[in-house]
């Protein structure tokens, strides 16, 4: 069972990678639109669009792999009462 700390950090960790997501499909939406967003973010990185969609579609699978394996699992142990939220 994960101690306090550790679960709070796993907890913070969950939505920071979240709202990382969130910001990239923003941008890539704002791009998709024709606007600027994600033009500023491949001018940083040297990126295209396409390399930029297949980057994010490899995050979110390796994202969701790590919660179905890691966090999910931990997070069940740790607050037993939230099964019926997190779901099996």
């Amino acid at each position: 069972m994960p101690v306090p700390d550790r679960t709070a950090a796993l907890s913070e960790q969950l939505i920071s990678v979240h709202q990382a997501l969130r910001e990239h499909l923003a941008a890539l939406r704002q791009e998709a639109a024709g606007g600027t967003g994600l033009r500023a973010a491949q001018a940083a990185t040297g990126g295209d669009l396409l390399g930029h969609c297949l980057a994010f579609c490899t995050a979110i699978h390796t994202h969701h792999t790590g919660e179905d394996s890691q966090i999910l699992p931990a997070l069940r142990a740790a607050a037993p009462e939230l099964a019926p939220v997190i779901g099996n």
